[in-house]
């Protein structure tokens, strides 16, 4: 009787070692095929216990999985010198026993340099791969072809059968049908020959029937797990139809909240239409696109679910709030317009004021110069004329001319524009055209006609403190009033 050791380790194959097991207990018979080798009783040395029983073993089949070698790359069970699969290997080679490499879940030999080197020479034996899937059958009928001519070609087989025969003689109970066997072989070796040709015929037809009972198994397993997935489709469907109905309820309230934001900025807008403030218009606008955006994000995610009720009242809801959203949008614009021309008309009184206030400073410095020939005539009682001249409010220049800042600029800035600034004047130096004036004396400067009255009230020959931007910096300097030329 032949002797199969098979070694595995139970957490990397233990499932298609027990198919392994059963095809060929069927072909060789349970008693002669081990696999548990290493269920050692307690207190027992077991590298003596792996010793002996290869010692009776006819062929070692190694079942070599995806974590043979250790459950990691860089985790080796193979380094520790008492691993039980590192001792079986070892012994296996060391006596010369016949060992196969099974290869299965698409596993791959292992490399010489990831064996130690008492286990290098597995690395070489050619191995045979088996397939958990439609090829198990044909892979496990090549193993067995292989292994019947290792056990025929073997003198283990020889010495066994001779073994069994000696045995059955000394004790009496051999069957009729070895007898009959016996007595073939030796006296009509034609009938011996088709008897046993028969006996191959009926375990080749018994294969045949393990392997239909083991595809039928394995087509009942493959029914149960569609049968599963099947449940577990039906569940996921029921917990996605759940969790559309909770995010429509969430989309529906936040419809209505976005519903009274817009009603509630439609009332702030005619609000700041009445009251004619431009500034904030563009916030509402902007307020305003917002909500559309967000109202197509609404429109998309109501678009995923599956269910009508719920996408019914939603599309409905979201009908009403663009139609209102479009009607805002063009009171908005005309708003808008409103303001641009409000803004123009300010823009053109602006300039209006500024030409009224160079008049007015050219008015002035004429006076000045009247005045000025006047000190220089004595009075009818010989004496100097008191010096009451407009010095002291002047109509003086600090060098540079400035204008309102636009609508643009004042989003960034406050204050006014240096538009020229005259080469013969001091300021030259320190002043460029576009800087931006932020503060005259520590007072904020709001407007050009501002400026310029400040400036033709400040005396001739004074210093005044600037503050102004430029570019991206801020500095403050001092600054002579000059009188205007």
């Amino acid at each position: 009787m032949p002797r199969i050791t098979i070694s595995y380790r139970r957490d990397d194959s233990g499932v298609i070692t027990g198919r392994i097991f059963d095809r060929l207990a069927a072909h060789y018979g349970r008693e002669s095929v081990f696999r548990d080798i290493d269920n050692i009783p307690p207190g027992v040395d077991f590298r003596k216990h792996i010793n002996e029983m290869l010692d009776a073993s006819d062929i070692v089949l190694a079942i070599v999985g995806p974590k043979w070698i250790g459950p990691r790359a860089n985790q080796s069970r193979l380094t520790n010198a008492a691993d039980p699969v590192r001792v079986e290997i070892e012994t296996a080679l060391r006596k010369d026993r016949p060992l196969i490499p099974v290869l299965v879940q698409r596993a791959s030999m292992p490399r010489v340099e990831q064996l130690p080197q008492s286990m290098q020479d597995f690395a070489y034996r050619n191995a045979v791969d088996i397939d958990a899937g439609r090829d198990f059958d044909h892979h496990m009928m090549g193993l067995i072809r292989a292994m019947d001519r290792m056990l025929e070609d073997g003198p283990a087989a020889e010495a066994s059968a001779a073994e069994d025969a000696e045995e059955a003689l000394g004790s009496g109970e051999l069957n009729g049908r070895a007898t009959r066997e016996q007595d073939l072989s030796r006296e009509e070796p034609p009938r011996a020959s088709a008897e046993i040709e028969s006996l191959r015929e009926a375990n080749r037809a018994l294969e045949a029937q393990v392997v239909a009972l083991t595809g039928a198994r394995d087509e009942r397993a493959q029914q149960a797990a569609t049968l599963s997935e099947e449940i577990a489709g039906v569940l996921r469907e029921r917990e996605t139809t759940a969790a559309q109905r909770r995010e429509t309820d969430e989309i529906t309230a936040k419809l209505e909240q976005r519903d009274a934001q817009i009603e509630s900025l439609s009332n702030e807008l005619a609000v700041a239409r009445v009251a004619r403030r431009p500034g904030s218009l563009a916030f509402y606008r902007a307020a305003l696109v917002v909500l559309t955006i967000a109202l197509g994000g609404a429109t998309i995610m109501l678009g995923v679910g599956n269910f009508r009720p719920g996408l019914e009242l939603a599309a409905a809801d979201r009908a009403k709030l663009q139609d209102r959203v479009k009607a805002l949008e063009g009171e908005t614009a005309a708003t808008a317009e409103k303001a641009r021309l409000a803004q123009k008309a300010l823009d053109d009184k602006a300039l209006a004021s500024e030409k009224d206030s160079r008049q007015a400073s050219a008015q002035i410095n004429e006076l000045n110069r009247q005045l000025a020939d006047l000190r220089q005539k004595p009075d009818s009682t010989g004496m100097q004329p008191r010096q009451a001249s407009l010095d002291s409010i002047g109509a003086g220049t600090l060098g540079f001319t400035v204008r309102d800042l636009t609508r643009e600029e004042t989003r960034t800035a406050s204050g006014v524009k240096v538009v020229k600034v005259d080469p013969a004047s001091p300021a030259n130096t320190n002043v460029s055209s576009g800087d931006i004036i932020i503060a005259l004396n520590g007072q904020p400067v709001k407007s050009a006609a501002e400026w310029t009255e400040n400036i033709a009230k400040s005396p001739i020959g004074k210093s005044v403190h600037l503050l102004l931007k430029d570019g991206q910096s801020t500095k403050g300097l001092y600054l002579q009033v000059l009188p205007k030329r």
